[in-house]
């Protein structure tokens, strides 16, 4: 065994503070699709200034989906779940548009799809694009399922 007090003294001298900002995660606003609902990550809802109700819009050839604040008076806006709770996620459900996509795009019901979303902007307002050409797969929670 070594001795420890051989490790009582060091001399920093060419030791740098590693920054802060190295550890940092910027949390990514994404979209997930299930068989049944889709849902949002909370960052998506801050992104678009914390909107009362967003408009989603699908692009079923590109699979691509925007979705971008809209008026609640508005036709065809949904109102974002609220809830004050740091975790909630925003979610939907939705078989009849879940089940359109999935036959669209070619899905497996015993999956997930899950894609970041990107900010851009269209006519001056931030708006959030979701490519599903490069989502990832995960199987469905057998639990969420039951209902199917």
């Amino acid at each position: 065994m070594s001795d420890p007090s051989i490790f009582t003294a060091i001399d920093l001298t060419g030791f740098q503070v590693v920054h802060g900002q190295f550890f940092k995660v910027d949390k990514l606003p994404y979209m997930n699709i299930f068989p049944r609902e889709i849902s949002f990550a909370r960052e998506t809802h801050e992104m678009l200034h914390n909107c009362e109700s967003i408009q989603i819009l699908i692009n079923e050839e590109g699979r691509t989906i925007v979705i971008k604040a809209a008026p609640s008076s508005e036709e065809n806006s949904v109102r974002w779940v609220r809830n004050t709770k740091d975790t909630y996620i925003p979610r939907y459900t939705c078989p009849k548009l879940t089940a359109r996509i999935y036959a669209k795009w070619g899905w497996n019901s015993k999956y997930r799809y899950k894609t970041d979303g990107v900010l851009v902007h269209c006519d001056g307002k931030p708006i959030i694009l979701f490519d599903f050409n490069m989502a990832l797969a995960y199987p469905v929670n057998q639990i969420r399922n039951n209902n199917e």
